[in-house]
């Protein structure tokens, strides 16, 4: 099984020299965005083993999310009591990282690929606006980013 490292670099070349490929066709122009799309596809080629309860990914992520969730909270049900919010985060952090998951489950499905890639990407779209053309570049390296991570475990 390859490790995060391993498909973040296979990640970064693959996508490196897509963007080659749509600089030439004209497509991107912008180095900026070219580095945000690859940086992009990067994340996403990671996003997969969240089902593993030994990544490093998922110990990040549940960190991340158990953070957004308990600060979503304290701000819609206007909790300004620190220990309420830091007991919440802390149980909320272990439930996500330690919730049983079967690895190479359905995180490493293409129709979860697709489902998330289309998620993420129309966050993006409502966070920073664009065009469907931006919507359709972020979706594009999402979902390649994350097949990319499902080749190399096919592979690996």
């Amino acid at each position: 099984m390859p490790s995060w490292k391993a498909h973040i670099v296979f990640n970064l070349v693959f996508m490196t020299l897509f963007v080659v490929f749509l600089n030439q066709a004209g497509i991107i122009e912008n180095f900026l965005i070219s580095l945000s799309l690859i940086f992009l596809s990067s994340l996403a080629s990671v996003i997969p083993d969240l089902d593993s309860t030994k990544s490093k990914v998922r110990d990040r992520f549940s960190m991340v999310l158990a953070g957004i969730i308990v600060l979503f909270i304290a701000i819609k049900l206007s909790i300004e009591s620190i220990s309420t919010g830091v007991i919440g985060f802390i149980v909320l952090y272990l439930i996500l990282r330690f919730l049983p998951t079967k690895h190479r489950g359905v995180t490493h499905t293409v129709k979860f690929g697709l489902a998330f890639s289309l998620v993420f990407s129309l966050l993006l779209l409502f966070a920073f606006g664009g065009s469907f053309l931006e919507f359709f570049l972020y979706f594009a390296f999402i979902f390649l980013g994350y097949l990319s991570h499902i080749l190399l475990d096919m592979v690996g």
